[in-house]
């Protein structure tokens, strides 16, 4: 710049401060979908319950009648493989060296470690969505046991009414086909169909969604355990075809459950994204890797009779 009597350096102000890269919530590996405990032993490789079940049908006993149906007891055992998800970072010679002669070894080391877990949670929290098909494993939302309905229902020219209708029954049909031994407590969509459901509203009251009028038809206020509903975007038919969900890209899924640790579960080690032992370290090239793991269970669900799976048109 003609006449000036600055250096660009002297005009430039360093902000005291990092912009750190934000991620989204991982809801199936942080508990929010899955009942997760910390109760995962070190070294641990598999996981078994056991599942008691019975039945049978009394009878009114007439007089001077010695017969007594039997009740029929099953004691049976399920397992579930336990996974160790890994990741690494790397310091090289010369970036530690600059580290110290800024002060900021702790710093370096502290971000590697944040996107090193960070990637190792969504590992853990696609394994516990859809499981491994290496593993032969399913998740929450691909389970081999609860039952599929492949639905014509199409989300984009239903109208409000219509929408509502069906939900209702989707919410509803556990109970039903239960007899009332469960009662759907979460419904899980695709973030398309969230988006639809929000934006279809009551001609009498346009403050009304689908999405409102649902959270209120079940509520304790009428007698239902209130329900949750939320958008997953692992429920995308894109994602799901993916990672071994659906067959169907053009069709999203819906997950409508009962969820709490008797008919869902999985565990994890109580030390989350832990660093190897030094001896485990390698040093390549000038640089030394630092590798981290977690453990968790494969998505356990005790009770499929209490999940539905409804596979309808995607959301556009």
């Amino acid at each position: 710049m003609a006449g000036s009597t600055f250096f660009r350096d002297e005009l430039r102000k360093s902000l005291d401060r990092t912009i750190t890269q934000r991620f989204r919530e991982l809801p199936f590996e942080n508990g929010t979908d899955i009942p997760t405990d910390t109760t995962l032993e070190p070294g641990v490789k598999t996981l078994s319950v056991d599942v008691l079940s019975g039945y049978g049908e009394a009878t009114l006993r007439a007089n001077g009648s010695n017969d007594a149906n039997l009740v029929q007891i099953n004691m049976t055992r399920d397992e579930y493989p336990v996974v160790m998800s890994t990741a690494c970072y790397a310091i090289d010679f010369d970036e530690s060296r600059a580290a110290e002669y800024t002060g900021k070894t702790n710093l370096i080391r502290d971000q590697k470690t944040l996107f090193t877990r960070r990637a190792i949670a969504e590992r853990l929290n696609r394994f516990a969505a859809f499981g491994e098909p290496v593993l032969n494993v399913r998740g929450m939302v691909n389970n081999s046991f609860v039952t599929v309905d492949n639905n014509s229902f199409n989300p984009n020219t239903a109208t409000f009414d219509q929408c509502v209708a069906f939900f209702m029954d989707v919410v509803l049909r556990i109970s039903n086909d239960s007899m009332q031994v469960s009662q759907a407590t979460h419904l899980r969509i695709s973030q398309r169909m969230y988006s639809v459901l929000m934006q279809k509203v009551s001609t009498e009251n346009p403050a009304i969604s689908v999405i409102t009028a649902l959270l209120s038809r079940f509520s304790s206020d009428s007698g239902f355990s209130s329900l949750n509903i939320a958008p997953r975007v692992e429920l995308n038919g894109a994602l799901m075809l993916r990672f071994g969900g659906a067959a169907d890209a053009t069709r999203d899924r819906m997950v409508i459950a009962k969820v709490d640790p008797l008919s869902i579960s999985r565990s994890i080690e109580q030390s989350i994204a832990d660093i190897y032992p030094p001896e485990f370290f390698e040093v390549r090239g000038g640089k030394m890797f630092m590798p981290m793991f977690s453990c968790a269970s494969a998505t356990a669900i005790h009770e499929p009779a209490s999940f539905r799976y409804i596979d309808t048109i995607a959301a556009i």
